[in-house]
């Protein structure tokens, strides 16, 4: 019960973004999110390497809830291009390095995707916010909670109530159909 209580947040994130993803359209049937564009003025330091100048520019923008700069790389105009990943979305940055900016472009995800984004971070999720580096403590402590809870659910159970016939089957059917569902999940 303590457990619970103290994982309620991510249980409520766990829930939302169980039902959102089922009711989720198809990537082919979903709107496309609106990109809203804005430039900045930055000098990229001239003796730094791609990585440096990323991250430098990653520093001077300070997107919140953010980690280090991904997928860098130049483009066919060779201007400098990185991606930034906070969980409501997707920050596209290209250094125009000619004209002494950036430009930004960033999707903003719906309120269930945000969330999904968040029930996605884990220990392995590298970020400089303070505030995702104590989510994914938080979220990584509710996982194994969760798993806990579930198994002494499980084992109380079957030692509290051996002789229920109906709940044994159910029991066995439910374990039955997860095993079938995920088989079928890897054949399609």
């Amino acid at each position: 019960m303590y457990l619970g209580l103290l994982c309620c947040t991510a249980l409520f994130v766990y829930a939302v973004t169980g039902i959102e993803a089922t009711t989720y359209t198809r990537p082919a049937e979903r709107e496309k999110a609106p990109v809203i564009t804005r430039y900045e003025a930055f000098s990229a330091p001239a003796s730094g390497s791609d990585a440096e100048v990323a991250r430098a520019a990653a520093a001077k923008l300070a997107v919140p809830l953010t980690g280090p700069p991904g997928q860098i790389r130049r483009d066919d105009g060779n201007n400098l291009q990185f991606n930034l990943y906070p969980p409501n979305g997707l920050v596209r940055v290209t250094l125009l390095e000619s004209e002494s900016r950036v430009r930004v472009e960033a999707t903003r995800q719906p309120f269930g995707r945000l969330l999904g984004n968040l029930h996605e971070v884990t220990m392995r999720n590298p970020s400089g916010d303070i505030r995702m580096k104590l989510w994914k403590y938080y979220n990584e402590f509710a996982m194994w909670c969760l798993m806990l809870m579930v198994v002494s659910g499980i084992f109380l159970w079957l030692s509290s109530r051996p002789g229920h016939k109906l709940g044994l089957l159910s029991f066995a059917a439910g374990a039955a159909a997860l095993v079938l569902i995920l088989a079928a999940g890897r054949i399609f």
